[in-house]
């Protein structure tokens, strides 16, 4: 009974709603009670309450011993669904493994295998969520760790709504809206909308590139929107309002963004400490409830600097601003999964390929310059 009330009142809310508050009715009244009868699974929401409460103190969770004692058991209560028959247990093996995402790389494995006993990507099908939660884990870590998809077999173009709300409206997929046009009903700037504008035209030239989009189109077009965007005047947030400090925000992680764009650099190292403390303090002076109501533009910040080592393990301020992520991913999952799996997929696309291009531009450097020598 204790957990189910902790679960409802105090876990629910932050798992699926930005500031912790309003937690959607299809969470509340459909996915937790599905879940609370699982054998692992409450004993996660204890985990990950405590996280919460460790991050909130500003204390790293792995020093806390109720933390530690949690773990244990969540681990216990694992081992002991293995030795069971795997054909019985399988999905709640696999939920489980979602669920505990501390070590996320070491469970890998152990999650592909479980996937290919029970037919692989195809055979989870039947379990839509579950489904859904491992194609966003893989787009995910593949994102962080730079490195390729490791659960999924290939990379899968879901279809994206033609319509969908304003306040979902992101930068990492192509939209019959602008954001200029729909600034208003955002309640973004001007400038803010422009930048967004510039951020969804670059991206897709990555991830959706026309035959005619060259590598040096791709770099020369990224600078010109870079000097632009540097050109917008900065920003007092100590005494700015609210709009300000959200475009402030905006035209930060856009010139890591494009920066990153214009010269073929990881994501992860784009962002210096100095731009990540700098950036904490912008996000931390917007109430959660402002940036809720803009959740496709908040999961877009969080994720650029999610990637970086700086909100790494030791980091307790980074590592809450990079749990928010996933909490926005999965309120943008509750609107629509597969404008959800999409989100995360474009992250993955955009860091799968400025490396590419990279080691393509390298390629030809290294030719042209074979040839003068040869010359």
């Amino acid at each position: 009974r204790t957990k189910t009330i902790l679960v409802f009142q105090w876990v629910g809310p932050r798992l699926s709603s930005i500031d912790g508050k309003d937690a959607p009715q299809f969470y509340t009244n459909g996915i937790l009670p599905a879940l609370l009868p699982h054998p692992v699974m409450p004993n996660v929401f204890l985990l990950i309450a405590s996280t919460y409460k460790a991050m909130n103190r500003g204390i790293d969770p792995q020093t806390c011993p109720q933390f530690l004692s949690l773990k244990a058991d969540v681990y216990s209560r694992i081992n002991d669904l293995l030795g069971q028959d795997f054909m019985a247990v399988g999905i709640d093996l696999i939920l489980s493994f979602l669920g505990s995402n501390e070590t996320a790389w070491s469970h890998m494995k152990g999650l592909k295998q479980m996937l290919r006993l029970i037919g692989g990507m195809s055979g989870i099908q039947k379990f839509p969520l579950i489904a859904q939660l491992v194609a966003c884990v893989d787009y995910e870590l593949a994102y962080f760790a730079e490195r390729p998809l490791y659960l999924q077999d290939n990379d899968v173009d879901l279809p994206i709504p033609d319509e969908c709300p304003a306040y979902i409206s992101t930068p990492l997929l192509p939209s019959p809206t602008t954001f200029q046009g729909s600034r208003k009903e955002l309640g973004l700037s001007d400038t803010a909308a422009v930048i967004l504008d510039n951020v969804r035209y670059l991206t897709l030239s990555i991830t959706c590139p026309a035959p005619t989009i060259t590598t040096s189109k791709i770099r020369s077009t990224s600078s010109w929107h870079y000097r632009q965007t540097e050109e917008h005047p900065t920003v007092d947030t100590s005494s700015s309002d609210e709009q300000s400090i959200i475009t402030a925000t905006i035209r930060h992680t856009a010139l890591v963004y494009m920066h990153s764009l214009s010269t073929l650099t990881p994501f992860s190292k784009s962002y210096t400490r100095s731009l990540i403390l700098e950036l904490q303090s912008k996000l931390s002076k917007v109430p959660l409830s402002r940036w809720k109501q803009m959740p496709g533009i908040f999961f877009w910040i969080l994720m650029v600097a999610s990637s970086s080592p700086c909100w790494n393990s030791s980091n307790v301020v980074g590592r809450m601003w990079r749990r928010k992520a996933l909490v926005t991913w999965l309120v943008i999952m509750f609107v629509d999964s597969n404008l959800a799996i999409m989100h995360a997929r474009a992250f993955y696309k955009c860091r799968d390929g400025l490396p590419r291009r990279a080691r393509r531009h390298r390629m030809l450097w290294d030719i042209i310059m074979m040839l003068l020598n040869v010359g």
